[in-house]
């Protein structure tokens, strides 16, 4: 019948012309099957309403249609330029292979297989013309049997790109289910890792969303990805539908399995039922379920007439429980799934009730297209009058919210009864928008905006052609940070605007700052390698391991010649990670210097590396984590995700493909446990190792004390920070009613305890030193003393859920519904409490703890309150403002934060409890550096200065030193080594490449590294050079 249809179509359509192909058409149908034609397709079922249809011709770009057969319009003038390049023909007489460019407007990509997108050959020049739209952001990828490319993006605005080919043989995975059968239809997703970090931050901030690279739909059980390179780990999410369980992959697209094996999910039922016991019929049911690398699972259903549901292929685990109902109060609760079925029993619904909410803007105008939301699954819009309708909510207390454009978020607290309506007020807006482009004037790919106000910092959107809109706080002190793959990152301060203000920007200019030249070849064969990916995370007060989850990076790919040009860098240490398809990564430390404008990082050499095989057989897994286990080769010992090589576990093995030589830390780990770890050094060119991964730590038990109280339950929290910022997952222990406590997975080293309190209290952290022994026992004697109270608004009434923080110690609770509070574990002697419940925080409650004598109760009244803070400000040696500088906190016991000043040379930060006894402050600007001293926190309450020092320091090593990190201690007794370290780029220095230091303050300076060390007095303006040696 479709496909009738689609003839009929074409043959009322308006005549072609003389020798012009038809269009092509793509439908997209609810099912997720897709019709193509001409030539017809073929579609599932009877003909459907299509969810989405494109169209496009060789006169026309690919544009989304309001029906299937509609004109295209007029011809698209724009074209969009192409050059491609491909590697040499192993005979220079042989033809090159077949070759496609698959090429669509971003949207496109979304919707359909990757198969089915348009595209076209590439001819032997290697250049093409497509029609195109330049207002659109592109993307595109070259297809082949042989060789291909990753997927490039194209930013709205760009007429022109270049892509290089590089021999690959792609992606095919066959899926089966447990009788191995290929099962059909199976939707198939390739997406950047931490994705889904990404998005959880960004849906907070209205930043752009992740990276979906490319989607397929098994036919004949199979999906492919012809010609795509390793330059990538990709997650592989697997949706397959009834009662088959989703799954998720990771690795390069030639380390992905070739088969997967689909299994059947558990199995959850239950009953639904009204305050009388009587069955409800239609109750729409939820299960949501969290997958590996953060995807999140969701099935839904409905119960039928007796009150009973069902739902298949869910993941063990846990998970939450989503029942919704007209005219019932929305009803969520924790659940665990164990494979199998599962009885989840008998929920009732209550009767739920509904509010008119009426939004308005501070001028008492309605507001009109505002949203207002109760939690997270209640919302409802609003109309041209400002009224809101939510619906199914409980008749208890309501924390209601409500956002609109170019207004503030607003907050209401309702308690029953109700009125009839709720007004909702939203403050005004000062509205700004503007445009973040190139030396040229032309977008950016990947451009990116930070809204600074104070220590705090909100991802708006940026759009694809560089558009930004923002709704600011009146009055408000706010600095603008943008940047850009290939662009160095600018602040601009922004005029504070008055409330309903709308202001335009213009344009932001981002130039290419410094830039690193260099060349990649095979290190076997000494030719060039194309399509190799140089890159750095952008130094930044995260680490690098937050600026790469959020794609805050510099790179470029090497181009046929194995070229490439890095551009977007500021003076400073740099280390370079350099990776290609089926080669090992290679690291090059580099030291940048403003008085060269282009440094050269020479030639980089890149290994086809080692192939692990990690063995862990003997490892004990429960069933949900059967699913998420994976082995981890860590190239750099931090724990950081950008460093990390994966491959799944399967049947206690794991094979992790180019490794580069050196040492390394292997581990298996799950979502949330470290199941072993083994350092481990690779030989260089072993082609294979194999690593047995042992849960060989030792048994670490004890007992956990409040006071002179034993603890009765809770749990203990055992936590590793690495001086580079990564992080060791956590190692969570539940603590027995009589507070003893054992576990095996703990390492010897450092570690920082918690102990969670049965009652929601959080201790003081304790620090523990576990030695390398087979048993090892400990009493954890956490202060045992409390104070209690309870928060409340401006308004008398309780406040659920507020944070009660006490200053001094660390320790926090949170309050109950009545607003009561319990903090545990303060020491006798001074203490400050405070309470914060959002942008609301309670004056700050000082006392002194005296033993076995009681506190009176405290109440902390939510409003307006004051909020420790420090300001830094930051000079040039002479004198002016350093904006942009990065400033390092060193709050005595709580480890380093790092800050960025604004316009002013001002940095502010407010640190959380405990109050540190003392603060220092160092700081750079890459091109300058100041070294503070300890100052006591309550003389550093008054803001603390540093001024950037103009000393140089060349240090040389010996021709005979074997080279490495040096070891650099500064005035004040900072570690210089260790402050790069925290931004990313550590120092290196060697015999061919010296280490020079520009803008020290004067002062004494030592320098290690192995069995050479020297130490340096330095005198303000002075220049002074030194040669290691032993």
């Amino acid at each position: 019948m479709i496909a009738a249809l689609i003839l009929l179509a074409l043959l009322l359509s308006p005549a072609l012309a003389a020798g012009e192909t038809p269009p092509d058409w793509r439908l997209l149908y609810e099912d997720g099957s897709v019709l193509a034609a001409p030539p017809a397709g073929e579609a599932s079922g009877e003909a459907a309403v299509p969810l989405a249809v494109w169209a496009w011709s060789e006169r026309h770009a690919p544009r989304a249609m309001e029906r299937f057969g509609a004109e295209l319009g007029p011809e698209d003038p724009g074209r969009l330029e192409v050059r491609v390049t491909r590697p040499r023909p192993a005979r220079e007489d042989e033809p090159p292979p077949p070759l496609r460019l698959v090429a669509a407007p971003a949207p496109m990509w979304d919707l359909f297989p990757e198969r089915l997108l348009p595209s076209w050959p590439v001819p032997e020049g290697g250049r093409l013309a497509l029609p195109h739209r330049p207002d659109e952001p592109w993307r595109l990828r070259l297809v082949g049997a042989a060789e291909g490319s990753w997927w490039v993006d194209l930013p709205a605005g760009r007429t022109r790109a270049e892509l290089a080919a590089t021999r690959t043989g792609g992606v095919e995975i066959l899926l089966t289910d447990p009788e191995e059968s290929p099962v059909d239809g199976v939707a198939v997703h390739l997406l950047r890792p931490e994705a889904m970090l990404q998005m959880l931050h960004r849906l907070g901030s209205g930043a752009t969303a992740p990276r979906l690279w490319s989607r397929e739909r098994s036919e004949r059980g199979r999906v492919r990805w012809a010609g795509l390179p390793d330059r990538e780990t990709l997650s592989v999410l697997v949706q397959p539908g009834g009662e088959l369980m989703e799954t998720t992959l990771r690795g390069l697209p030639s380390e992905l399995p070739a088969t997967v094996h689909l299994a059947p999910g558990a199995r959850a039922f239950g009953r639904v039922v009204d305050e009388e016991r009587r069955p409800l019929a239609g109750v729409r049911i939820g299960l949501e379920s969290w997958l590996a690398d953060g995807f999140i699972s969701r099935a839904g259903g409905e119960s039928r007439a007796d009150g009973r549901w069902e739902l298949a292929g869910r993941p063990p685990g846990p998970a939450v429980l989503v029942l919704r109902a007209d005219g019932r109060a929305l009803t969520t609760r924790q659940v665990k799934l164990r494979a199998g079925a599962n009885d989840l029993g008998t929920d009732t619904l209550a009767p739920g009730v509904a509010l008119t909410v009426r939004l308005v803007g501070d001028d008492a105008l309605p507001v009109a297209g505002g949203t207002v939301r109760y939690g997270r699954l209640v919302e409802a819009r609003s109309g041209a009058d400002g009224l809101a309708r939510l619906e199914g909510l409980p008749l208890a207390p309501l924390d209601l919210r409500g956002t609109a454009d170019r207004h503030l978020e607003g907050r209401a607290r309702v308690n029953p009864p109700f009125p009839p309506v709720v007004e909702l007020t939203l403050p005004r807006a000062f509205t700004s928008e503007g445009r973040i482009v190139g030396g040229d004037r032309q977008p950016l790919a990947g451009a990116w905006l930070k809204i600074v106000e104070g220590s705090h910092s909100l991802h708006p959107t940026v759009e694809e052609s560089g558009r930004f809109l923002l709704d600011l706080s009146p009055g408000a002190k706010v600095h603008l940070e943008a940047g850009a793959p290939g662009a160095v990152s600018e602040r601009w301060p922004v005029v504070p605007g008055a409330a309903g203000e709308w202001r335009d920007l213009g344009d932001l200019v981002l130039g290419r700052g410094l830039e690193v030249t260099g060349r990649v070849v095979a290190a076997d064969t000494g030719e060039p390698l194309a399509g190799a990916r140089i890159w750095a995370p952008r130094p930044g007060p995260y680490g690098p391991g937050i600026a790469w989850i959020f794609g805050d990076l510099v790179e470029a790919v090497s181009g046929s010649d194995g070229h490439f040009r890095l551009s977007g860098l500021r003076a400073g240490p740099l280390l370079l990670r350099v990776d290609a398809p089926a080669r090992a990564r290679a690291h090059r430390d580099l030291l940048l210097d403003d008085e060269e404008p282009v440094a050269d990082a020479g030639e980089i050499a890149l290994a086809q590396g080692t192939t692990v095989h990690v063995v862990a057989a003997g490892l004990a897994l429960a069933d949900a984590e059967r699913h998420t286990a994976e082995a981890t080769v860590d190239l750099r010992g931090e724990w950081q995700a950008l460093d990390l090589l994966r491959a799944p576990l399967r049947e206690g093995r794991a094979t992790v493909r180019h490794v580069p030589p050196g040492p390394v830390l292997v581990s298996v780990r799950t979502d949330l446990r470290v199941l072993c770890e083994q350092a481990v050094n690779v030989p260089a060119g072993e082609p294979e190792i194999e690593v047995e991964c042992e849960a060989d730590g030792p048994e670490v038990s004890g007992t956990v004390w409040s006071g002179s109280y034993r603890a009765t339950g809770g749990s203990l929290t055992w936590s590793r920070e690495q001086a580079s910022r990564g992080r060791r997952p956590p190692v969570l222990v539940e603590v027995a009613p009589d507070g003893s406590f054992g576990t095996t997975e703990l390492v010897a080293g450092r570690w920082t305890v918690t102990w969670n309190a049965p009652d929601g209290g959080l201790s003081p952290p304790l620090e523990v030193t576990i030695p390398a022994v087979e048993r090892f026992e400990v009493a954890l004697r956490f202060p045992g003393e409390g104070l209690a109270g309870r928060v409340v608004d401006d308004e008398g009434e309780p406040v659920a859920r507020a944070r009660v923080s006490e200053l001094l110690g660390g320790a926090f609770a949170l309050s109950g519904a009545d607003g009561a509070f319990v903090l545990s574990g303060i020491p006798p002697g001074p203490y400050a409490v405070q309470a914060r419940e959002g942008d609301l925080a309670s004056e700050i409650v000082e006392g002194v703890l005296e033993a076995d004598r009681p506190e009176p109760e405290i109440v902390l009244v939510l409003g307006e309150g004051r909020r420790p803070q420090l300001a830094v400000r930051v000079a040039t040696a002479a004198g002016a403002p350093a904006s942009g500088a990065f400033v390092f906190l060193d709050l005595a016991g709580q480890g380093v934060r790092i800050l960025t000043t604004d316009a002013t040379g001002q940095a502010t930060a407010e640190p959380s409890p405990p109050l540190p006894e003392r603060v220092r402050v160092a700081a750079t600007t890459g091109g300058g550096w100041s070294f503070g001293s300890w100052v006591p926190w309550r003389e550093a309450r008054g803001g603390l200065r540093a001024t950037l020092g103009d000393a140089r320091l060349l240090v040389r090593l010996e021709e005979e030193g074997s080279g490495g990190v040096p070891r650099l201690l500064a005035p004040g007794g900072w570690d210089l080594g260790l402050l790069v370290q925290l931004l990313g780029t550590p120092l290196r220095l060697a015999p061919d490449a010296p280490l020079l230091l520009a803008g020290l303050p004067a002062g004494s300076y030592r320098i290690e590294l192995g069995a050479a060390a020297a130490t340096v007095d330095l005198a303000a303006e002075e220049i002074v050079e030194i040669t290691l040696d032993d």
